[in-house]
């Protein structure tokens, strides 16, 4: 299965916005997207299937001080999980958002207490749960739990080449 990560384009924004829709269950606004495209610090990449260009895949990420890389958010269509399609794009983001001159790298995300799937993804990632919970974080969920975990892992940066191959 051929598939192409690169940034977002402006003339995506509306298709992002709507797969975010379809994936996540927390709405985001207009605004949100348009600051990974306008702020040097954030960045949203797509995968794009070979066969017809269509958007698969996202993620979106933020870079905080003291090499701190916040993923924002991350969604792959079913039909294309499995193909370790997520990992491809939590590992271009950090190597496109990292100084090239910094040595390690933390990288979280905040993950629903409800989310198992993605709990066991950032788990396989080495990304583990602090063990704190923040209370109503998804306060604006209609079921489920509104609390989350954060998980983090430090990454050494020096082995940038086998970050890209993976």
């Amino acid at each position: 299965m051929e598939i192409d990560l690169s940034p977002v384009r402006s003339h995506e924004i509306s298709a992002v916005m709507q797969l975010h829709a379809a994936l996540l269950p927390i709405s985001y606004p207009r605004s949100f997207f348009l600051q990974l495209l306008l702020q040097p610090t954030r960045l949203c990449l797509v995968a794009r299937s070979g066969s017809d260009g269509d958007l698969v895949a996202f993620i979106s990420a933020a870079m905080h001080p003291g090499q701190r890389l916040e993923i924002l958010t991350l969604g792959v269509l079913p039909l294309f999980q499995q193909h370790r399609l997520a990992t491809r794009l939590v590992y271009a983001v950090i190597d496109a958002l990292t100084s090239k001159a910094a040595a390690v790298t933390t990288v979280f995300a905040q993950v629903s207490a409800s989310n198992s799937s993605a709990q066991e993804f950032y788990r396989h990632m080495g990304m583990l749960p602090s063990g704190d919970v923040i209370r109503d974080m998804y306060r604006t969920l209609p079921c489920g739990s509104r609390d989350a975990y954060i998980v983090s892992r430090r990454i050494d940066t020096r082995a940038r080449d086998a970050l890209i191959r993976l």
